[in-house]
Formats: structure tokens, sequence, C-alpha cells
């Protein structure tokens, strides 16, 4: 890498002033940490040439020619685009695609038949032996007794028989089989289910690998797009002796194997190569001990052993030893003499002495409760040591993705300071560039191991999946961005309109701002209105407009109020209404009738919203009555408790309106300038936090947020420095 940078002009071969001097700095002091330090001797000879190179550079280095500016502010367009791109990836706090991620089905291939209905097929053609059979023989006279030449063999007896087997070989002993091979076709069955179940989490772990996968196509996709220049200017400076071969070589094998690692993840035809995601899936955790519970009450393998013993038991009772035939025998005499044929019924049996008892079976039996109770402990066993590993990886990727967060900052941080004029920044910007994208590809691959390891856990535990045990880890319980709850703040149009919408949006980032009250006044940017909501929508920032004046309290100008209430509304489905009748001059005489006034306008402007979210600007002073009544129409009441430092003053003044209207519609709005710094506002809010409950907070105004601590000065706000934006340390 080129540290410092060096300009990127080659278009006369030669370098500006201070590009001299980086390469300088380069190539000489830059170098000097891996030699030991000169000694004294040595130290005037070398500012000696620091000196003579300096003047150098000063009498032979012509004046920078344009194009080196214009290739240095296009690479810090490209960075900013990036940045902003990575920006806009979070963490997902919706479980729902964690669940589908580890629900996924897959389509397994299998045979029409599966063992258990090939066993049932044996068994219902076992059943059709009745044990009746048709049996015939002949028998012929002594072939050494003959008289004549034909012989004995033309003389003797015949029979046929019908007989019916009914034990052994017969119609109890092929019941009985018939009756085990049912029950083993149900263990088959239960088998079976058991083994689809494992085979469902092994073909998922492909599902987590093409969901995690997909958003590495997506980061690959920007590493190169920044590595690609990068690289370019790496070469260019070898060639032109700028820097060593040892650098150029960084810079190739970070392009080639970012190259070869997506060149391998776009050769699976499966994966979605242009998707474009925006959040990644949120950090789980598994519920052990609602997991050890499920495997215990798991009645799957309870089952396929209750019917291994129950085929134990038909097989040994299918084992019959005695038979018993009852038969139909027709005799014939074949040319003898005086021998009628005859028709005989006759039955044999035949009963082996021996010894009998069950103590096999019961072994047996034995054996199957032993296999349960072993496979259960096996179960919790290796599901507590499943669990092990998966806190070792939940650990890895939280870290992982506080590395992410702090390099996002990083490069934040060098993009304004960039943008605000300091000078030899771009190379740390690159390089934090470099270790952010490479950050946010390890936090998806952290995460990738997280998921198929929870998906482990399930297959270990051979249960099914089950999405109530899986939780979200909650990487900050009550604070985004060290404050609490959330954030909304007021937006007007002079501070809209003088500020950049890249600035806006980096400030509402910095202080967690989740909902923007931005002023829809005549003089704003509609240019500008358009792209800053398009980009607060992809950053899944809330935007309320603004409309209001105090004159619409007049009935006369109510149907004025509701009309330009709603023609705002449609902008972002969310108004906000500023309409103060206590700052007209005549309150106090007409108060109770402005009240009343405001309150029914409120309820034309409420109805004509229809499902359009609707809130409202009021004071701490009204009568408790009015916040109900305004608290059943709008979706959120923003009350102005500002004017002071004092928590006890401000709980004081909030609690009426608490009991009248639900703790979820309560904003506290909290103006900037009441507070020495940020951080006694923040204390502020811990306090009210901690005494009533409320999350929900507003802040008045961006423009005096921006100007009352701009660090440097800035001309009312309109340039906003780094240290206003960003907290000094993140």
């Amino acid at each position: 890498m080129i540290a410092p940078w060096k300009d990127f002009n080659d278009t006369k071969g030669v370098m500006v002033k201070h590009t001299a001097l980086n390469l300088f700095w380069n190539t000489s002091l830059m170098n000097l940490p891996l030699y030991p330090w000169p000694t004294r001797e040595k130290k005037r000879s070398l500012l000696f040439f620091m000196w003579l190179s300096f003047l150098g550079c000063l009498l032979c280095c012509p004046a920078e020619p344009a194009s080196a500016a214009t290739e240095q502010e296009e690479f810090t367009t490209l960075l900013s685009r990036l940045h902003d791109r990575l920006d806009m990836l979070h963490v997902s706090s919706n479980l729902a695609r964690s669940a589908d991620i580890l629900a996924a089905e897959c389509s397994i291939a299998g045979d029409n038949f599966s063992q258990g209905d090939i066993i049932r097929e044996q068994g219902y053609q076992t059943d059709k032996i009745s044990g009746l059979e048709l049996r015939g023989a002949y028998r012929s006279n002594s072939l050494t007794d003959y008289e004549d030449d034909e012989g004995s063999l033309e003389r003797g007896t015949a029979n046929i028989e019908l007989s019916w087997d009914i034990l052994k070989n017969g119609f109890v002993h092929n019941a009985r089989r018939a009756d085990a091979l049912e029950i083993e076709a149900r263990k088959a069955d239960l088998e079976y289910n058991l083994e689809k179940l494992k085979e469902s989490y092994l073909c998922r772990r492909y599902q987590v690998k093409k969901e995690f996968s997909e958003l590495l196509i997506q980061l690959l996709h920007l590493k190169l797009d920044f590595l690609q220049p990068v690289y370019d200017v790496e070469r260019r400076a070898y060639l032109k002796q700028w820097s060593f071969w040892d650098d150029y070589l960084v810079s190739e094998e970070d392009l080639l194997l970012t190259r070869h690692s997506l060149e391998g993840l776009l050769a699976d035809p499966y994966f979605d190569k242009g998707s474009a995601r925006s959040e990644y899936p949120a950090i789980i955790d598994i519920n052990l001990a609602g997991l050890l519970a499920a495997i215990r009450q798991d009645d799957s393998y309870s089952a396929l052993f209750s019917t291994e013993k129950e085929w134990l038991t038909a097989q040994q009772e299918a084992v019959v030893h005695d038979s018993l035939r009852l038969y139909l025998r027709q005799e014939f005499g074949i040319n003898a003499d005086n021998q009628d044929d005859d028709l005989v019924a006759g039955v044999r049996f035949r009963v082996p002495l021996y010894s009998r008892n069950n103590d096999v079976l019961q072994l047996q039996l034995r054996q199957v409760e032993r296999k349960k109770n072993k496979l259960l402990r096996d179960r919790l066993n290796q599901t507590r040591i499943r669990y092990t590993e998966l806190q070792e990886q939940l650990r890895r990727t939280v870290r992982q993705h506080y590395r992410t967060m702090r390099a996002q900052e990083r490069v934040k941080r060098t993009l304004l300071m960039l943008k605000n004029g300091e000078e030899n920044l771009l190379t740390a910007a690159i390089t934090r560039m470099r270790t952010s994208i490479e950050a946010h590809a390890e936090f998806v691959r952290a995460l990738e191991e997280l998921y198929r390891r929870v998906n482990e856990m399930f297959l270990t535990a051979r249960i099914p999946f089950t999405p109530h045990l899986v939780q979200k880890v909650v990487l900050s319980p009550e604070r985004q961005r060290a404050r609490y709850g959330n954030r909304s703040i007021y937006l007007w149009s002079r501070d809209f309109n003088n500020i950049s919408n890249q600035d806006l949006s980096i400030f509402l980032g910095a202080k967690n701002i989740s909902t923007v009250l931005l002023s829809d006044g005549r003089s704003i940017d509609r240019i500008k209105q358009a792209e800053f909501l398009e980009q607060l929508e992809k950053r899944q920032v809330a935007v309320a407009m603004i409309t209001g004046d105090n004159s619409w309290v007049e009935e006369k100008n109510h149907e004025k109020a509701v009309r330009q209430s709603l023609l705002t509304a449609e902008k972002t489905g969310t108004l906000h209404l500023d309409i103060e009748p206590q700052a007209l001059p005549d309150y106090q005489a007409r108060r109770e009738e402005y009240i009343a006034l405001y309150t029914n306008l409120i309820g034309k402007i409420d109805k004509g919203l229809l499902d359009r979210k609707l809130s409202l600007a009021v004071p701490f002073h009204w009568p408790q009555e009015t916040y109900r009544k305004l608290g059943e129409m709008a979706d959120s009441l923003y009350v102005m408790a500002y004017g002071t430092t004092e928590p006890d003053i401000l709980l004081r003044r909030i609690r009426p309106i608490l009991q009248n209207v639900p703790h979820q519609k309560i904003v506290v709005v909290l103006r900037i300038n009441d507070f020495a710094d940020e951080w006694k506002m923040e204390q502020m809010i811990e306090r009210i936090v901690d005494e009533t409950g409320v999350m929900n907070f507003g802040i008045h105004d961006l423009g005096r947020f921006i100007r009352k601590w701009d660090m440097e000065g800035a001309d009312g706000g309109v340039m906003v420095q780094p240290l206003v934006i960003l907290e000094e340390g993140q």
C-alpha cells in the first residue's frame, strides 16, 4: 500500500511538490523503523540529506496538474459510494428471517416405497397363507415281487389329500408372523421418519451456506470494485519506482484471492447472484433449558423403542413349535385286486418336549429399555456440548460485529475529515475501507458458522426445528450508540437546505435517530428533499412531514387545514402537526375555546387520514381530558416539556399526561439548548426512563444541536464539522 498517498499524475512523468515529499517520506523515513535508529554521528548526515531532498523538490517539481486532483476526487467519490452501501447493511432485529433460514424445506429425492411399505406388503402376503394344502402320493407294489412281465410299477396305491395346518407353518403361525411384520413395518416407519429428520438438517446445512454465500457475493463484488482501481495505482507506483515490489504484491494477492473466492461462489448455479441485501440475519442464540426440556418431552424415540419391544414380543409369539394338521384323504388302488377306493379323515400332531420359558425375551426387553435411557442421556449430553461450542461461536460473532462497526465508523470519520480539508488522509481512508470491507465479510462468515451450529444443535437434539427456542441476541439491551430509547429530531427548512444529505444521514446515524420530523415549508429544496426521503427509506429511518399554522385553529380555517394536512401526509404516510394555539396573542382570554377548536380540528384531520399516521406537538399544561381525547385520535403526542434541566420539574409536567395516554404514544421532547452538553441531556433521559418507563424522546432541533456543539465554530451550522457529527473516540 502507498503510504502516505502519492499523487496519481503521470501525464508528464513528474510529480508535484508535495507528491515528491510524500515519496521521500514513503521511501526514506517510513522505512526507518525497519532498521536501527541512526547513531548520533549519522544524524547530521541524515538531516542534511532530508534538507537536500526537500530543496530539490521545491526547485524541480512543477505545480500540480488538475488531473491528479481529479483522480483523487474520483477515489474519494468511490470511497464515499462504497461507504454508503456498506453503511446501509445492518443486523436485522426480526427473527422471522432467521426462522426461514433454519426451517428451509429441502426437496429430498426418495423411493416410492419405504422399507416399512415393503415389510407391510410381506405381512399382507403372509397373512393370506391359511395353511390349507392339497397333497398327493403314489406308492408302487414291491419291485421284486411280480408275477407277469408288466411288473409291479403298474400296480400300487395312490391318494389325494386336502390338509390344513393349524399351528406350525399353518393358520396360527402365519397370522402371528403377519402381526409381527405389521409391527416391524410400524417400527420401520418410525425409523424412516427419524432418518428423514436427520437428512433435513443435513440438507439445511446447504441452505444456510446458500443464504450467507449470497451475502458474501454482494460484499466481494464491492471489494472488487474497490481493489481494482487501488491495484492499478499500486502497479503504476511500482513501475514508476514510487513503491517496492512487496507493496505491489500485497494488492495483487488480495485482488487474486478475492476474484478466486467470488468465482468459487458464482460457480454454484443455485446461488442468487444478483441479490442486493440491506440487512444481515439477526445474531441468534438457543434457549438451552427449553431445548433440553423438549428433548425430554419428545416421544418420537419413546414410540420407536415401545414399538421395538412390541415387535420383539410379537416375534417371540410367532415362533410355533407344535404342529397340528387335519386332513381328508381319498385313496386309490391301481390295478390291484380286491382293493377298494377309501375316503378317510385324520389328524396329525407333534409336540416337542422341552422346557419353555421367555427368559431371552425379558433380557431383550431390558436391553431395549437400556438403549432408550442411554440414547436420552447421550442426546442431552451431546446437546450441552454443542451448546458450549455454539456459545464460543456466538462470542466470536459478537466480537466481529463490533469490529465491523468500529471499522465502518473509522471510515466514516476519515471521509468526513477528508471532505473538510484534512490533507494526507486518502491513504488512511483506503486502508480503512479495505479493513471495513474485510470486517463485513468476516462478519458474514461468522454469522454463517453461528447459524450452522444452531442447525447442528437441533440435529444433535434430534427434534424438529422449533422457532420459539431460537432467541435474538440483544447486543445493547436498552441503548443504541450509548443512548436510551427511540429518538426523533426536528429538522427545519433552513437547516435542511444548508446541510448536505450525506452529512444529515451521518448525523442521524451517529445520534441514533430513528424518526425525522421534516419541515414541509414553502422554502424547502424539493429536489434535495426527494433525494433525502429516498435515502432515509433505504436506511429504514422513518420520516414524519411537519405542517401547520397557528391560525388553523380558527374554525374558518379548518377546511384549508384539513386539505393541506392530507396533501402533506401523502409524501411519507406520516403527518406531524405543529399547531400551537397557546402562542396566539389572545390565548389566555380564549384558552378553553382555542383548546376545543384545536381538538375539533384534529378530529377532522384524523378522520381524513384513514390509515396514515398522525403525531401532534402539544404543550404540557392543557387539561387532562384534552390529552385523553387527543391520545385516542393520534398515534403519538410530542410533549414539549422543555425549558428546564431539573428532572423533578419535568417529571411533574408529564405525569398527568401519562395517566391519560398510553406510554408508547408519549414522546418527551427536550430542547438541546437547555443542557450544557449531551451528557447532561442523556442523564435527564435516563432519569425519565427510570421513573416513568417512557422510551420515546424527541430533540428540538437538529440545527441547534449542530450549532451548540460545533467545536470548529461552523458558520450557523452550514458546514458540519466531524467532531460535531461523530463523538470523539468512537
